[in-house]
């Protein structure tokens, strides 16, 4: 029962907004599109963005703000890395333990079971939103830039070189997270070629933190049938982004090396 007639309309705009954002629009879409579009836009959540989860999309180094080390999710995982290891995560130097740290990482970041999501539409084109290592535990859900931030904030609480690469294909933008193997350099050129280089030689290590997120269909450049269970392995993950940048018709728009953008502030 309600006090007022009032209250009851308030309501019922309520319950007739919804129905027109779950049953009407999807179909409108679908018309439109086709009803995959229609299904991915309907379920992508709209969530409430906050000032500091505003990014600029032609500002690469910017995306170091989004980086967070410092939160308990980031410090909670780290800690369980240390433990499984059993040994100092900031001492580890050499390229096999840098890979089975990253390894334990993204195993960690699996068994939460988060979803994976694309972009939500926004006004202004001109940025995007990044959700904070909390917000993704909180939504249990995240994109590719969510979770590539988040992985980018494991690597640096465990003291190691986190990257972030901004990817432009055709008719997409994504990002691969990764490191650059500690005691070697920064590079002076980041070009395509240079990433592939270091890549090649062990130097530096990218994967499709995606991967480590529930998704019903391949993201990237992902194989169909290599996720089980939703989710890819890490050796699959990082197969899949070397498809990714062997691509021709895929060039770096932006390259974050964290740890050498950290140092020249």
């Amino acid at each position: 029962r309600w006090r007022a007639a009032e209250d009851m309309l308030l309501e019922f705009a309520k319950q007739l907004a919804s129905f027109d954002k779950g049953l009407v629009q999807p179909i409108e879409i679908a018309r439109t599109s086709n009803p995959t579009e229609a299904a991915r836009l309907v379920g992508t959540m709209s969530w409430g963005v906050r000032d500091e989860n505003n990014w600029s999309l032609s500002d690469g180094p910017a995306l170091v703000r989004h980086v967070r080390p410092d939160l308990t999710f980031v410090r909670d995982e780290v800690d369980r890395a240390r433990a499984e290891m059993n040994r100092a995560l900031g001492l580890i130097h050499d390229r096999e333990s840098s890979m089975e740290l990253c390894n334990v990482l993204y195993d960690g970041i699996r068994r939460h079971r988060f979803g994976y999501e694309t972009e939500q539409h926004t006004v202004d084109l001109t940025t995007q939103s990044i959700r904070t290592p909390k917000q993704v535990t909180t939504h249990k859900t995240a994109t590719c830039i969510d979770i590539a931030c988040l992985f980018a904030s494991l690597l640096e609480a465990a003291g190691q070189n986190p990257l972030i690469i901004i990817l432009a294909g055709p008719t997409f933008v994504h990002a691969l997270a990764g490191y650059r193997v500690r005691g070697e350099p920064p590079w002076d050129n980041s070009a395509k070629s240079d990433v592939r280089g270091a890549v090649a030689r062990r130097d530096a290590v990218l994967f499709e933190a995606p991967g480590a997120v529930e998704a019903d269909e391949p993201v990237g450049a992902e194989l169909p049938g290599e996720r089980r269970d939703k989710l890819l392995t890490f050796l699959d993950a990082i197969s899949g982004a070397g498809r990714l940048l062997a691509r021709n018709d895929v060039s770096i728009r932006h390259f974050v090396d964290v740890r050498a953008l950290r140092e020249s502030a």
